[in-house]
This record gives C-alpha cells, structure tokens and sequence, in this order.
C-alpha cells in the first residue's frame, strides 16, 4: 500500500508503479520476508519524496518502521505486541496488539465491529 500526498506520479513505462509516495507498507509472507527487509529496504530508501517505510510480518505480531530523518538519513523503529508505533507522515498511531488482536488473544479487539460481540468465529 502506498500514501501519495498531492498528485500521483506514476511511471510511464509502468502504469502501476508510483513515483512520488509518501509512505509504503509491505506486509510481509514467509517467502517475502527477507526480501522486503533487504534488496526491497534499499530501493525504497533511495526514493526522494518517501518518509516513511512500515513493514507488517505476517510469521509474528510486529512491525519496523523507517523513517527518515532531518538530514536525509534513515532510523528503524521496531514494535512488538505491547507497543505502538506514530506514522508522522500521516499522523497514524498503530498498536501491535489492536492490528494483531485476534492472534495475541484469540479475541477480536473490543472495537473490532467484525466479529459479533466482539468474539471472532
């Protein structure tokens, strides 16, 4: 998933590929997993107008977020089940254990509105 602020530029050779995000998020699968945190991570971090890079595993409840810094430069932050993290680019906070309740607990989180009574089949 990509955030654009403005107007999309898309390449011209690729129509689906966007040339000016603000933000990515890959989720991950067990055969992505490495590549989305190397060769992946380093294409994106080369993109001008990109702040933000989250990347959502689907083999555990967490998240690692890049963002870039002031001078250009790039910080990782991690979350695990307890924390959350604040996506500056779009003033978004995500909380592992909201986004990976049902695993965590077996429940869908409270506000959910999925799952009847809060409780998934």
């Amino acid at each position: 998933m990509t955030v654009v602020c403005g107007p999309t530029v898309r390449d011209p050779e690729s129509r689906t590929t966007v040339l000016n995000p603000r933000v990515v998020v890959e989720v991950t699968s067990a055969s992505s997993e490495e590549y989305d945190h190397g060769e992946k991570l380093d294409s994106y971090l080369r993109i001008p107008s990109l702040r933000e890079y989250l990347v959502v595993s689907q083999r555990r409840p967490s998240f690692d977020l890049w963002r870039r810094g002031g001078q250009g430069s790039w910080q990782r932050n991690d979350a695990r089940p307890g924390d959350a993290l604040v996506t500056e680019a779009v003033g978004c906070t995500l909380s592992v254990d909201a986004t990976f309740g049902k695993i965590l607990t077996g429940v869908c989180p409270p506000r959910c509105g999925a799952c009847p009574q809060g409780t998934c089949p």
